[in-house]
Order: C-alpha cells, then sequence, then structure tokens
C-alpha cells in the first residue's frame, strides 16, 4: 500500500548516463532534465524520449522502469517492472 505522500509512476522510460551511472526521465512533454554530470539529457515526458549526450562519454542507454515518487522531498525510487505473466 503507498501513502498520500507517494505517487506510482508506470512504465517510465529513460537514460543511464555513462558517466555519472544517474537515470534520468522526464514525465511531461517538455519536462527537460540533465543528469548530475551534465553529460546526458531527456525531454518529452509520455509522448516521446528524446535525449541528448556528449559524444565523447558515448551515448545512454535506455531503460525503463516503475517510479515510486515522493510527493513532499522529490526523490525518486525505481522499481523493476513486474509482470503479471501475460505481458502486462
Amino acid at each position: 500500500m503507498i501513502d498520500e505522500n507517494y505517487r506510482l509512476i508506470k512504465n517510465v522510460t529513460g537514460v543511464r548516463c555513462p558517466r555519472c551511472k544517474e537515470f534520468i526521465w522526464s514525465l511531461y512533454r517538455h519536462d527537460f532534465h540533465g543528469c548530475s554530470c551534465e553529460a546526458c539529457t531527456v525531454d518529452g515526458g509520455r509522448d516521446y524520449l528524446k535525449f541528448s549526450f556528449d559524444p565523447e562519454v558515448g551515448m545512454p542507454t535506455q531503460e525503463t522502469y516503475d517510479i515510486l515518487f515522493n510527493l513532499k522531498t522529490g526523490h525518486s525510487t525505481l522499481l523493476p517492472i513486474i509482470t503479471d505473466g501475460e505481458g502486462g
């Protein structure tokens, strides 16, 4: 059970920076975010995935998680996606 301080966001796709290993994601269209080392950025939310990266660092890997988001602190926890065995 999740209390009112948290929101579960299902199937969020983002990228993991090859330099700082941070997973960055965007929830809404035009919700632009960058990683802490500034080598990668992501935008587009759930409408589309658009990312950029420093070519000297290398291409980030695309990953998908469920995210438990704390509405009070802004902290997010990545959760493995759990399916029911029938694709969803």
